[in-house]
């Protein structure tokens, strides 16, 4: 699942790939940014997912930060079937994906160009 790494609560905290646990830096609020995008709020931190220094290149590394209401902070989802959707940057138009299609935990998230891959998929689940 989306996680920040180390329950991090500062800005610049790596988002990762970790198995789920419950925690609260796995569970994200979706904000309605207008236009169709959201803002992802970490529940732990309360920092949103971002693109940083607004990079519109593939392979940038994910990270939270304050919110400040730029496209580097929107996303817009995508279903793709089976309860899958793409999350895509307002910023670069790139997806949320997992560093180099690993399985392997504590991968960071990047953004990349749509490859239909598995890693560019994300469920959403309900906490109760």
């Amino acid at each position: 699942v989306m996680d920040v790494s180390g329950q991090s609560t500062s800005n610049g905290g790596i988002v990762i790939q970790w198995p789920l646990n419950g925690g609260t830096n796995q569970q994200w609020q979706l904000i309605d940014a207008g236009g169709g995008y959201f803002n992802l709020v970490n529940v732990n931190s309360r920092l949103v997912l971002e693109v940083p220094n607004n990079a519109t290149n593939e392979g940038v590394q994910l990270d939270q930060w304050s919110s400040n209401g730029g496209a580097n902070q929107q996303w817009l989802f995508t279903a793709v079937g089976n309860g899958y959707y793409t999350i895509t940057g307002k910023q670069s138009g790139l997806l949320v994906a997992v560093g180099g299609a690993s399985t392997t935990e504590g991968v960071q998230l990047i953004q990349w160009p749509s490859d239909n891959g598995p890693e560019q998929q994300w469920s959403l689940a309900p906490v109760f």
